[in-house]
This record gives structure tokens, C-alpha cells and sequence, in this order.
């Protein structure tokens, strides 16, 4: 009977709910290739449960306060940027792979999706679950053909997408459960997100992802502050101990893999005279300076109006040749920073409206007090990773920024709730 009754609610939810959405919550920390099956799904959910196109949600949406209008005014501007382009190849299959800046927010400028937050977390921690499964899986294939244990760390570790964009994920999946233990008021159910949030903690520290390590310290100063704060003494013991545990397990971590030298390369890369770096260093921070170097030449010799969509990465690769930063320009680095690359392109009017995406999206909606502390939390992660990653010019990056901010504005929550409340898991 248990399962005849749980077959039913399962049939139940596949019918009345927008599967798609949540389906997109699972595969974002999972597998970038995939996501174009969720967007599919979307649109034919949209078209096989008819529903009507909502002119009244269309005049609410379209405004200024909507992070999607500033989505498709970016994207307009990559468009502009084609017609003093030379490099038309590079422009149109640029402009073709930033398409979801503009499906997303026109999708949901006619629709306002429904669903039920507490649930649309879960499957994005789910799925960062599976893919720490997955990517351990195969690293572990690895290791039994080579034997080398560094088939568990860095970039060997991340067999789906580059390491910066999965730790960027894990941190926001890792946020969503340290909200989640603020908020459960079962011993059970806290011991079981602890234990998540170690497991998530320890794997972005052996990605060995910079901005995912500064991230998760935020993250860890933030909610233990915050948990210690509104929990019980009994709980809040049970937390500092296993926040010790996980400390010291991450410290062993990073002693004994190559992040130590990871970090002590980034120490020296940035104490010594940019004059003083070794142009032909292979060693990434140092690619990075050289790299916002070169982007900042561009920057002030195109202030207003860029190079054009097509030719930024032309422009910057000549410019990295000319400052002789020969391994820079070889591996063709874009900037490693979204708002210089678009300021290359597009002139001060691309990184603009870029800012005014992130600036909106923080702003208060109607209907979702409760969970705004949720959405700020996702933006900052975004918004520093978008600081040492061209975070817009994959799909690993570009599909989930454009699903979620425009599902964060746009949706409608089935269940609501306040920080104040318990979020069961």
C-alpha cells in the first residue's frame, strides 16, 4: 500500500508540476551537457500543458527591476557588436551559444512558473551529490590503471565541466545546506546536512578551485556564526565538533595535496613586481595577471564601444603576443574575469549591464520575503566567480545564470516561508 501510495504521488507531481524546472536543478551541478535537454523539456511542458500566455504577467515583468530585461539588453549588445566585427565566425558562434540570455527571460516573461522552493533546493543538492559520485567514480578508474593518487585532485577530479565552474556549484549546493541546518529544528536531519555539507566542503577543497577555497571560507565563517547563533546548545555542540572534525580533515587535505603548492604559487605570484613575473610561466595566477594586464590595455584603448563581439578573442591573444606573454597566448585565455571580458567586446555598456543583471536580482520581489536571503546568497557566489572567470562564454556558465536569476524573479512559490520558520528536510 506504502508503495502503490508513494507511485501515486510520483505520477501525481510529474503531472502537476513543472518537472523541467526542477529537472535543470539537477543537472546544473551535474553535467553541463545536458542542461539543453532541460531547456527542451521546458519549452514542451510549456506547449503540452497549455498554458496561456499571461499579458498580465508580461506587463508586471517588463521592467527595470527585472534581471531578465538587463539579461536581453546584454545580450543586444553582443548583437551591436557583430556589425564592427571582423571575425564573424567567432561572433555568430558566440552570439548562437549566448542564446538562453534571451530564451529564459522571454520564456518566463509570459509564464510564471510555479514551484515548490524547499524541493527545487533539494534536487540542486542532489545533483551535486551525484556528481561527487559520479567524478569519484571515474577519478577511481583512474587511479587503478595509473595508481597515482592525484587522479582525485584539481582538474583530474572534474570529469564534466572545468573545475572553477563545479566548485562554484558545490558552494552554492553547500550554502543551500548550510541554510537548511539554520533552519531544521531535528537532531537527525542536522547531523545528516553536517555531514552533506563536510562531504561537500572536502571536495571543493581537493578540486583545488582558488575562488572555490575562498568561497567556502566565507561560507564557513558565515554559518557557523549564524547557526551557533540561533541554535539550541545541544546542537550547537554537535556542529562545532564536526566543523573541527571537517577542518582538520580539509587541512590535512590541503597540506598533503598539491593546493599547498597551488597556494604557495599564488603567494608568490602576487607579492613580487608585475615587472618581476616570468613571462613565460605556466603557472596559473601568474596567467591570470598577465592576462587582466593585457585586458586592461584593451579596456582603455576601447573604453566606449570594445572591439567587437567577434574580435575580442583575436585582440587579446595579439595583444598577449605583443606584451610577450608567450604561454598566455598560446592557450588562448580569454580574460578569467566576465566584466573585463565583456568591457573588451562590448565597451563600458557590456560590463554595465552586466552589473545591473546582479544589482536587480538582489532587489526585494513580491511574494518571496522568505526566501530573498536565499537568491542574495546564489548572487554573491555567482557575482565572485564572474571575478576570475569568463563565467558567460561556456555553457557551463551561461545556461545556469540565465535559468536561475530569471527563475528567482519569475517564479512563484507554492510554498512559502521565512527564515524564521523550519525548512525540513
Amino acid at each position: 500500500m506504502k508503495a502503490q501510495e508513494k507511485l501515486n504521488r510520483v505520477q501525481y507531481f510529474i503531472l502537476q508540476n513543472p518537472v523541467g524546472l526542477y529537472l535543470m536543478a539537477l543537472l546544473i551541478p551535474l553535467n553541463p551537457k545536458l542542461l539543453s535537454y532541460g531547456i527542451a523539456l521546458i519549452l514542451l511542458e510549456t506547449l503540452i500543458r497549455r498554458k496561456n500566455v499571461s499579458i498580465q504577467n508580461f506587463k508586471v515583468n517588463l521592467n527595470f527591476k527585472n534581471p531578465g530585461i538587463w539579461l536581453v539588453v546584454f545580450y543586444l549588445f553582443h548583437l551591436l557588436g557583430l556589425f564592427y566585427s571582423e571575425n564573424m565566425k567567432f561572433g555568430t558562434m558566440d552570439i548562437g551559444m549566448k542564446a538562453s540570455l534571451v530564451i529564459f527571460p522571454l520564456l518566463f516573461l509570459f509564464y510564471k512558473p510555479e514551484i515548490y522552493w524547499k524541493l527545487w533546493i533539494k534536487f540542486f543538492v542532489f545533483g551535486a551529490i551525484l556528481s561527487i559520485i559520479y567524478n569519484l567514480y571515474f577519478s577511481f578508474a583512474a587511479y587503478q590503471t595509473t595508481a597515482r593518487f592525484d587522479e582525485f585532485l584539481g582538474v583530474r577530479l572534474s570529469h564534466l565541466m572545468h573545475r572553477g565552474y563545479w566548485a562554484t556549484y558545490l558552494t552554492i549546493a553547500l550554502f543551500f545546506v548550510l541554510k537548511m541546518m539554520m533552519q531544521t529544528k531535528s537532531l537527525r536531519k542536522l547531523t545528516e546536512l553536517v555531514l552533506i555539507a563536510m562531504l561537500f566542503a572536502v571536495l571543493i577543497v581537493i578540486s583545488e578551485s582558488r575562488m572555490g577555497l575562498i568561497i567556502l571560507f566565507i561560507l564557513i565563517v558565515w554559518g557557523v556564526f549564524q547557526i551557533l547563533r540561533k541554535m539550541s546548545k545541544k546542537n550547537s555542540i554537535l556542529v562545532l565538533t564536526l566543523v573541527i572534525v571537517s577542518g582538520i580533515v580539509m587541512v590535512f587535505s590541503v597540506s598533503n595535496s598539491r593546493l599547498s603548492d597551488r597556494l604557495s604559487e599564488t603567494l608568490d605570484a602576487v607579492s613580487i613586481s608585475f615587472e618581476d613575473l616570468d613571462k613565460e610561466s605556466e603557472e596559473s595566477t601568474t596567467l591570470r595577471l598577465f592576462t587582466w594586464y593585457s585586458s586592461a590595455q584593451l579596456i582603455k584603448e576601447n573604453f566606449w564601444f570594445g572591439v567587437g563581439t567577434g574580435d575580442i578573442k583575436d585582440k587579446l591573444n595579439k595583444r598577449n603576443e605583443d606584451n610577450g606573454f608567450v604561454q598566455a597566448a598560446q592557450q588562448e585565455l580569454n580574460s578569467h574575469n566576465q566584466f573585463f571580458n565583456s568591457h573588451i567586446a562590448l565597451g563600458l555598456f557590456g560590463p554595465l549591464s552586466l552589473l545591473m543583471v546582479f544589482i536587480t536580482s538582489c532587489l526585494k520581489t513580491k511574494g518571496k520575503e522568505g526566501i530573498t536571503s536565499w537568491i542574495r546568497g546564489v548572487i554573491f557566489i555567482l557575482f565572485l566567480s564572474f571575478l576570475t572567470e569568463s563565467f558567460l562564454e561556456v555553457q557551463a556558465g551561461i545556461i545556469p545564470f540565465a535559468f536561475m536569476l530569471c527563475l528567482f524573479y519569475s517564479m512563484e512559490l507554492k510554498s512559502v516561508f521565512t527564515d524564521s520558520e523550519t525548512l525540513e528536510t
